[in-house]
């Protein structure tokens, strides 16, 4: 595969000489890594409220992060990369937990990537991984990740008629760990 007859090493190589001579600033469009806030969440302190559900439901682009390297009686073990999920009204943590077990339940290649991940869910494997959730809401709130321990993902949607009035995409972490 190649873009503009470049190879995709080469683009690649390109978008890090690129990232590493101008350091990210927060809405230039170049990814970053979110700093993680402890503290619990508050809609209402960071300026957002309880928007209504989304017509179309939340759609959740979902970074994954194993803490699994080496699982007994599995061996090493990845996840993949990203996923991404639609949520609808009604869908509580324990939905999107499933939902997310459901995506990484795989093993085979994606992007380059080596995905065995299936292997945690064979009937042999009676422990499962723990799952915590982190969630980046909307501006005005903080560019930062909140643990997600329930409630409604609307909370961490904007309520603003002027800021991302149509736009109700959010950005999640699954960190996966030994329970």
């Amino acid at each position: 595969m190649s873009w503009r007859g470049e190879t995709r090493e080469t683009l690649q190589r390109r978008i890090r000489e690129h990232i590493s001579k101008d350091a990210p600033q927060p809405g230039s469009g170049v990814p970053f890594l979110p700093k993680y806030c402890f503290t619990k969440f508050d809609a209402g302190m960071h300026g957002l409220g309880s928007a209504a559900w989304p017509r179309d439901g939340i759609e959740v682009a979902v970074r994954c992060v194993s803490h699994l390297s080496y699982v007994t009686g599995v061996g090493h073990i990845s996840v993949p990369p990203d996923i991404r999920l639609v949520i609808e009204e009604g869908d509580m943590i324990e939905d999107i937990c499933k939902a997310i077990d459901r995506e990484i339940n795989r093993t085979g290649h994606e992007d380059g990537v080596r995905i065995i991940s299936g292997k945690l869910f064979t009937r042999a494997r009676a422990e499962r991984p723990g799952l915590e959730l982190w969630v980046m809401p909307q501006y005005p709130a903080p560019r930062k990740l909140f643990r997600y321990t329930g409630g409604q993902l609307t909370q961490s949607l904007s309520t603003s008629i002027k800021v991302r009035s149509k736009d109700k995409r959010l950005f999640m972490e699954a960190h996966f760990m030994k329970r």
